[in-house]
C-alpha cells in the first residue's frame, strides 16, 4: 500500500466527523422503518433526507487535510 493510498484511507476512516455519523445512523434508521413497514412513509423520507443532509453538513464542516 502506497503513502497516498494509506492517507486516504485514514483520512476516510477517522476524519468523519460526529455530524457525519448521526446523518448516517439516521438514514439507516429510515432505511430499517420503510423495510419493516412499521411507519408512515413520509417520515421515513423525511429521516433519510435529514440524515442526508447532515452528512453533507458534517462534509462541509471537516476541515481539509493537508496534502500528503
Amino acid at each position: 500500500m502506497t503513502a497516498a493510498q494509506n492517507f486516504l484511507i485514514r483520512h476516510t476512516l477517522f476524519g468523519i466527523n460526529l455530524v457525519s455519523w448521526v446523518g448516517f445512523v439516521m438514514m439507516g434508521f429510515a432505511y430499517h422503518l420503510t423495510r419493516s413497514k412499521s411507519a408512515v412513509i413520509a417520515f421515513a423520507i423525511a429521516l433519510m433526507g435529514a440524515g442526508t443532509a447532515l452528512v453533507f453538513l458534517g462534509l462541509y464542516l471537516t476541515p481539509s487535510a493537508p496534502a500528503p
